[in-house]
């Protein structure tokens, strides 16, 4: 079977690729409002650029919109207020035309990327609850412990971005000692601190050292089973 190659989204393009769309876009808005320009009032050519904002806000994201901004409302200026072919504008009627336009330009790209922007985040809650539900479902059938640990690490690696070790309690009660195939380097002693209180430690200084920076106790009303240490703030880098 014929695995299906999925697209990357526009507004994961580099800001070089971006901007060029972005400057296709409005050649295009230019190009349909100079076919126009004649036939229908000025007012009609105005939303021809504002359609083209809205585009590129949708697609492109927020800062291609507000290049899309300025370039939709210059080019309306240089080509279609009088004095054409100039920056100059001789009539207060177009100079209110004009601060509309970028007003109402400028709304439409914040409003436009930020509905974008909510609707990526709840996709990826969606896409978290499903890994979520996935988590729980093959740790109802772990026998072991270090099939545990392999589930959670990677879901909390792939959803999360984050690196992650499980201590379980050993017969003596004690902390196991990590092991050292642990991706994240552990404080014995927060581990230790979470595992007796029953309350997340943190360790904010263990940023961008290796270390764990969050300690959080695994336990029911009848025991503690173990410790998930977490290292917050970094990106593996492997």
């Amino acid at each position: 079977m014929i695995a299906s190659r999925s697209l990357t989204p526009l507004y994961q393009y580099s800001r070089a690729k971006r901007f060029g769309l972005t400057f296709l876009v409005c050649l295009g808005a230019t190009v349909v409002a100079e076919i126009l320009h004649g036939r229908v009032d000025s007012a009609n050519l105005v939303m021809i650029y504002l359609l083209a904002v809205l585009l590129v806000a949708a697609k492109l994201g927020r800062d291609a919109a507000i290049v899309a901004v300025v370039m939709c409302v210059g080019a309306f200026d240089f080509l279609y207020v009088p004095p054409r072919f100039s920056f100059v504008v001789t009539n207060f009627q177009y100079t209110i035309t004009l601060v509309v336009m970028l007003v109402t330009a400028v709304v439409i790209a914040q409003l436009a990327t930020g509905l974008r922007e909510h609707a990526r985040d709840a996709e990826q809650r969606e896409a978290n609850t499903r890994a979520l539900y996935e988590l729980t479902r093959k740790l109802a059938g772990t026998l072991t412990w270090d099939t545990a640990q392999t589930h959670v690490t990677v879901f909390l690696e792939g959803q999360l971005k984050l690196r992650s070790q499980l201590l379980r309690v050993e017969a003596s009660g004690e902390l196991e000692e990590t092991p050292a195939s642990a991706l994240i380097m552990i404080d014995r002693h927060l581990a230790e601190v979470a595992l007796k209180s029953r309350e997340i430690v943190r360790n904010d200084k263990g940023r961008g050292t290796g270390y764990a920076t969050v300690y959080l106790p695994l336990w029911a009303e009848s025991a503690t089973f173990g410790v998930l240490a977490l290292r917050l703030g970094e990106h593996p880098q492997e």
